[in-house]
């Protein structure tokens, strides 16, 4: 390991890969303390709540209870609580996107840390990889023209292994930028897919949700979990959000 201005720099991928999905999702859910309605049918009844950072489930250690349940409309949380809900999130969507990974031979740990940090932010707004471009938008889009650039016929999995094998990951950051990003135009989730596409090219998203100064550093994929970083690889932190700002 480098020595870096005398002192040394331990780098743990598995632990930024946590740290930069937690930022993301904190901006894109949001924070509240009580439940809300998260999916409402056509008729405006209530079929989802959720509460924290977007959470829909309630784990035994939150709710003392013997057995995770879905949110109520009743419920209500911490902010500690919620920032533990939240870590229990990433951790059990990661577990379900690695199942999904191990199709193809690889791993979260594999890819670079700005594409693993979207593909939990992806899993979890999806319940998983497949659920982001299942069969039927697949199919969906192989009658698209080939010059229609929102044409995407590969898996995510798929996508995700391409990317892996020529090292480029353009193609996923396109496939969210100009296929995903369209399933609800004008909303929150179409900044939500744009900005996911921009971290995976630059690090950084826009400030529609205040992450234009995220910052995830640009570094090689590896499985090796413990690497040094020199300067100008370090990671930077992330300031405060817009509106914190405009709070101050």
């Amino acid at each position: 390991d480098k020595l870096v201005s005398g002192v040394k720099k331990m780098y743990n991928k598995d632990d930024e890969v946590d740290k930069f999905s937690f930022e993301m999702m904190k901006k894109f859910e949001g924070y509240s303390e009580t439940a809300y309605p998260d999916v409402v049918d056509d008729d405006g009844n209530v079929l989802q709540y959720a509460i924290g950072y977007g959470s829909s489930f309630l784990p035994p250690f939150i709710t003392g209870e013997e057995k995770s349940r879905p949110v109520r409309k009743s419920d209500n949380i911490t902010k500690k609580q919620a920032t533990e809900l939240k870590e229990f999130d990433i951790d059990r969507i990661q577990d379900t996107i690695n199942s999904e990974l191990s199709e193809v031979g690889l791993k979260l740990d594999d890819l670079p840390v700005r594409v693993s940090s979207v593909l939990t932010s992806l899993g979890f707004n999806y319940g998983s990889l497949e659920g982001v471009h299942p069969l039927k938008d697949r199919k969906f889009n192989e009658g698209k023209l080939d010059t229609d650039k929102s044409k995407f016929t590969q898996s995510v999995v798929q996508m995700i292994k391409s990317g892996h094998d020529k090292k480029d990951f353009t193609n996923l950051a396109n496939f969210l930028e100009f296929n995903k990003s369209q399933d609800e135009p004008g909303t929150g989730l179409e900044a939500r897919r744009k900005d996911e596409s921009l971290i995976i090219k630059t690090g950084s998203g826009s400030d529609y949700y205040g992450l234009q100064n995220l910052n995830i550093p640009k570094l090689p994929e590896s499985s090796d979990n413990l690497k040094s970083l020199n300067d100008s690889n370090s990671v930077s932190p992330i300031i405060e959000s817009k509106s914190d700002q405009l709070a101050q």
